[in-house]
Order: structure tokens, then C-alpha cells, then sequence
């Protein structure tokens, strides 16, 4: 079956955080900082507490494009996959849909552009593994977030870590670091790739008897 690739390469790809007095101020609300930087990588999830009071929570923004896919065609099966290039604990992570406002412009704002509690996540968790692609395959619930095949229209995934989604934060350094789209070409970027089936008009045969 055919597949594409698809880059997260907007510039509102990136991490968005908060930092609150307590976890649970630090989990809701706008965040307080935002972006990635040049040429380095970022956090996608987790938490890390700065020992003076402060609470930092860390998610991450992958807005794709899914323009190429032929109109009437079936997607099958998608992987989303972000390289993950630090990790400080043992960070789950969950795949999110967010409603990030502008697809160009990550801003504080989108930190919770989302469902906080009990989301509907698109995959299995992910237990954060080293210096290489950390994958998720989209289940039912992430194929239903995708665009219907033959439109230009974007999916605007997200990453958040199991305690931040379970509201289960403490003070435990938990944290996952994952590339942008600022690194040279795409060896790095995160990606997803999607398999479909195309479509196929059905041919009917009419046949006429005249006596």
C-alpha cells in the first residue's frame, strides 16, 4: 500500500510550559514561556521542579500539513514519530490532539488549547527511549483526528507525560527532550507517516438482451 511523509515543519512546531507555585497551578492554565530553539532540542513532556517554589510543566506541538493524499482513498495505519535526544527519569508520554490557534505562531495560549483531564489520547503511551525515534501508531481514536483524504488541512498533535495527563505531577524530575524542525534537513524532524489504500471506481457491466 502506498505511504507519505509527512514534516512537522511549521514554526509552530515546539515546546509550550508553566511555571505555578503548586502542580496543580502549574498544570492549568496559559503557559508562561514558549518556542525551540535553533538547532536545539526541547522538552515534550514531563515536569521539573527548580527547588525555589516554582513548578515547570512541558508539552509539546506538532502541527502537520496532510495535503497529497488522493481524494477517496482509505488511510490504513499512521505513525507519528518525534526524536527524543534527552531524558532525565522515565517519562511516558501521550500522544493529544490540541486546538492550537495558529498553525505558524506557537503562543502561550495553546499550552492549554486542550483537553486537561482524561483526554482521548491517540495511542498506546510510549515509554521515552534514547538518541533515536520514539513511535507511535495512531489507533482508532488518532485516525478519526486525521483530514479527509483530498483536502489540504492540518492535525495539530500534542505530547504530554503520563503524570501531567493522569494529574499525578510531583516533584520528581521527569522529563523527555525531542527535536524540531530546526535542524538541518529531516533527518530529525518530527514525522508521520501514513499508509492508505487508494481508491478504486467500481466497474459494472450492463447488458442488454433485445429479442
Amino acid at each position: 500500500m502506498p505511504t507519505l511523509t509527512f514534516y512537522s515543519t511549521d514554526a509552530g512546531n515546539g515546546e509550550c510550559y508553566r511555571n505555578g507555585t503548586s502542580w496543580s497551578n502549574s498544570r492549568s492554565g496559559a503557559g508562561t514561556g514558549h518556542g525551540h530553539g535553533a538547532g536545539a532540542s526541547d522538552t515534550i513532556g514531563g515536569s521539573y521542579n527548580n527547588g525555589s517554589n516554582s513548578k515547570y510543566t512541558y508539552r509539546g506541538f506538532f502541527p502537520f500539513n496532510i495535503t497529497g493524499i488522493p481524494a477517496g482513498a482509505t488511510i490504513t495505519s499512521a505513525v507519528f514519530s518525534v526524536y527524543i535526544d534527552t531524558i532525565v527519569g522515565s517519562p511516558s508520554l501521550g500522544l493529544i490532539l490540541t486546538t492550537q490557534a495558529d498553525v505558524a505562531i506557537l503562543a502561550n495560549t495553546d499550552y492549554s488549547a486542550l483537553t486537561l483531564d482524561t483526554p482521548p489520547e491517540g495511542a498506546t503511551r510510549v515509554s521515552a527511549s534514547l538518541n533515536q525515534y520514539n513511535d507511535f501508531t495512531l489507533n482508532a481514536t488518532g485516525l478519526l483526528w486525521l483530514p479527509t483524504p483530498g483536502t489540504d488541512a492540518y492535525v495539530k498533535l500534542g505530547t504530554r507525560e503520563a503524570r501531567d495527563i493522569d494529574n499525578g505531577l510531583d516533584d520528581t524530575n521527569t522529563y523527555a527532550n525531542g527535536r524540531f524542525n530546526d535542524y538541518a534537513g529531516t533527518n530529525y524532524d518530527p514525522k508521520l507517516v501514513i499508509t492508505y489504500t487508494p481508491f478504486v471506481a467500481s466497474s459494472s457491466k450492463f447488458f442488454s438482451f433485445f429479442n
